[in-house]
């Protein structure tokens, strides 16, 4: 598993019309998939937050928004020069995930998959968990149709995340050397209710009843 991005090692896949309009197309893999499997590798250009403001003023917003977090300040635009994984749907009770891997010293993002898959399974995942990060879909509405739905990508959290360099053209030639390795997670901040939760509480005083 160490080499499966460099080797671009991943099952078969299709693209396909899912036949909601809201919706559009589709990625299922045409085999059985184990959790835990890569599925593809999220390609595209690295944007950063400048970059992705002017690319969300500028977009119509009935154009697909094919844009994922990368982490630090910066994201994947896969609209032009992506790969198939550009095609897996937003669900609130997906069967991916979108995992942060580093092939060397390169970050990367792959679609995994969550749980075991049947083949011709849609593949999905949550648009809201991109990386970590501040979220770039916000504002859209949500059509996955699970029963947890939210309503719309991006309920979750808000925020921006340019063009920095060519993350890799259409057919992405790798040529990082070393194995892949999970990014580390960062640690996310206690809230304000957390941290008056874990404070110590003054002990209290009991007191005889009246007779």
């Amino acid at each position: 598993k160490n080499t499966v991005i460099q080797r671009r090692a991943y099952p078969p896949m299709e693209i396909f019309d899912t036949g909601d309009m809201s919706r559009g197309h589709g990625l299922r893999s045409r085999i059985a998939c184990a959790k835990g499997t890569m599925l593809g590798e999220y390609r595209g250009e690295v944007i950063d937050a400048a970059e992705l403001q002017k690319r969300r003023e500028e977009r119509d917003p009935a154009d697909p928004f094919y844009i994922a977090a990368l982490g630090d300040g910066l994201s994947i635009d896969a609209g032009t020069r992506g790969a198939y994984a550009r095609f897996a749907n937003h669900s609130c009770a997906p069967n991916c995930e979108l995992q942060k891997w580093r092939v060397g010293e390169e970050p990367r993002l792959v679609l995994v998959a969550a749980r075991d898959i049947p083949a011709l399974e849609e593949l999905t995942y949550d648009y809201n968990a991109g990386g970590g990060t501040q979220d770039v879909t916000v504002a859209q509405a949500c059509r996955c149709g699970a029963p947890n739905c939210a309503g719309a990508i991006g309920a979750k959290s808000a925020g921006i995340v340019v063009a920095r360099a060519s993350y890799a053209n259409s057919d992405d030639d790798d040529s990082s050397s070393g194995l892949d390795e999970p990014a580390p997670k960062r640690q996310p901040k206690p809230t304000a209710k957390a941290r008056a939760a874990a404070a110590p509480r003054p002990a209290r005083s009991s007191k005889p009843r009246p007779g």
